[in-house]
């Protein structure tokens, strides 16, 4: 079990000094192995996690995920874990609903509609797992705070209270900052103020108890817009609009949905890491429904090349000369034109048994080939 820590640090102080007042900083993990690695070690305690994201991205189940993971027997020690999921969204038994859809298989529509009567086996599954999270899992939600100043002390009196005596490490997420923020405005200049006072005041209460804090933030539109792709290394602006917080984190995490023919991906972009490599991303399957993300070994660049391979292949092969762009054929999928353009110049060779040629019989635009005939598809 750990304590809080008493250590008061001078504004100024000696190396030997520094030294003697050393303490442990421990690691929570997450269910993601290979976030751990690169995050190295997994969420450090007393630092700071934001995860942005533009609208439908993932933010909230990604999250709920990292909970389960900490939550979960899988995490050596996690019965002595708690966190505390701060939702500025969701009223708590949706938090809870979703959760257990993960936790159960279950589209997470069925769990709000399940009850006792209508399916007494899985009622009786979902009771025994809330019962699991008895006293390790505190949802708070500030709708039922009617000013800034009652929700913001209703987070720090639960963390204090969390604290007494021996007590387990807390994680404390926020779902999400803007949305929890907007009570603060008119009292400082607009939302990007209140949203740093506020990511200031949990910081400081985070810090004071070593509690790894996992911020959730939105990001401005220009982040998300269109099928162009934003560079990785500057993703970390994407987190701007949290305020002042992204200077002091940890870790800016960026997520992105990759939609494809074969299923919904995730790909996790580290753009700023304080322990380890940046920009580096990884890639996660999102199985539908109930939001469970399962880590892959695949490469996001191989997967989308894939899935524009045969986009393209079955467009041109409908649509044989009439595209001799890779930027039409993007506009027409919908798709980023690096990806038709790198599908192109490999010519989709060692792809499948098919290829692309940009003239055919005289006539300039992409036909698709059949190895080793030179048929034009029909």
């Amino acid at each position: 079990m750990s304590t809080v820590s008493n250590y008061n640090p001078p504004l100024i102080g000696d190396a030997f000094g520094i030294f003697e007042n050393r303490r442990n900083i421990p690691f929570t993990p997450t269910f993601s192995p290979k976030l751990n690695k690169v995050l190295g070690g997994g969420l450090r305690s007393s630092g700071t996690y934001i995860l942005a994201g533009g609208p439908g991205s993932g933010k909230t189940t990604f999250a709920l995920n990292l909970i389960d993971g900490i939550l979960s027997e899988k995490v050596e020690k996690a019965d002595e874990r708690i966190v505390i999921y701060l939702s500025a969204e969701l009223i708590p038994q949706l938090v809870l609903d979703r959760m257990a859809s993960n936790k159960l298989g279950l589209n997470w529509v069925d769990v709000i509609d399940l009850n006792e009567a209508n399916n007494p086996d899985m009622y009786a599954k979902y009771q025994a797992y809330a019962k699991t999270l008895a006293k390790r899992l505190f949802i708070l939600s500030p709708q039922e705070c009617l000013k800034y100043e009652e929700h913001i002390t209703a987070i720090k009196t639960h963390l204090d209270l969390c604290y007494q005596g021996d007590t387990p490490p807390i994680v404390l997420v926020v779902d999400y900052i803007q949305d929890l923020a907007r009570g603060f405005v008119g009292k400082y200049r607009d939302s990007r103020d209140a949203t740093s006072q506020l990511s200031r005041e949990l910081r400081e209460s985070a810090q004071k108890h070593d509690c790894p804090m996992i911020i959730i933030s939105s990001t401005g539109r220009q982040f998300y817009n269109g099928v162009e792709e934003v560079a990785d290394e500057s993703l970390i602006a994407a987190a701007k609009d949290s305020g002042e917080v992204e200077f002091d984190a940890n870790a800016v995490i960026y997520l992105k949905r990759r939609k494809t023919a074969d299923g919904d991906y995730a790909e996790l972009v580290v753009a700023k890491n304080r322990f380890g490599e940046a920009p580096t991303s990884i890639l996660f399957k999102m199985e539908a429904g109930h939001g469970r993300y399962t880590e892959t070994d695949v490469e996001v660049k191989n997967v989308m090349l894939i899935d524009a391979i045969k986009k393209i292949y079955t467009l041109v092969r409908s649509n044989p000369g009439k595209f001799s762009k890779p930027t039409a054929i993007a506009k027409t999928l919908n798709i980023n034109w690096k990806d038709v353009a790198n599908a192109l110049n490999l010519k989709l060779g060692g792809m499948s048994n098919f290829k692309l040629i940009d003239n055919h019989n005289g006539v300039n635009g992409y036909f698709a080939i059949v190895e080793p005939t030179t048929e034009v598809l029909d």
